[in-house]
């Protein structure tokens, strides 16, 4: 069995709650709140429409497939793995 690794992007979306004495206030914590954080403290999700490879790094392999490359030989992989019983090392 073989690791790949993906590098993907997505647009997500979230939803946060601060407590604040002012709009200004909540907005300068909203800007200034580490991504983390952000993160951590929101509700969010992805309808995944927007979800895409960016480059797949296989393991034993040298070479970072981009996302039309990955496409292309994917297919490429899975006829000489059934055919000849290859793997990647």
């Amino acid at each position: 069995m073989e690791t790949y690794k993906f590098d993907w992007k997505d647009t997500v979306t979230g939803t946060i709650e601060i407590e604040a004495s002012s709009a200004k206030e909540a907005d300068e914590k909203f800007r200034n709140m580490p991504s983390e954080e952000l993160y951590k403290q929101s509700q969010w999700n992805s309808n995944g429409k927007n979800r895409c490879i960016r480059f797949v790094e296989i393991e034993g392999i040298h070479d970072i497939l981009n996302n039309d490359e990955w496409k292309n030989s994917y297919g490429e992989f899975e006829e000489w793995n059934e055919a000849y019983g290859w793997s990647l090392p």
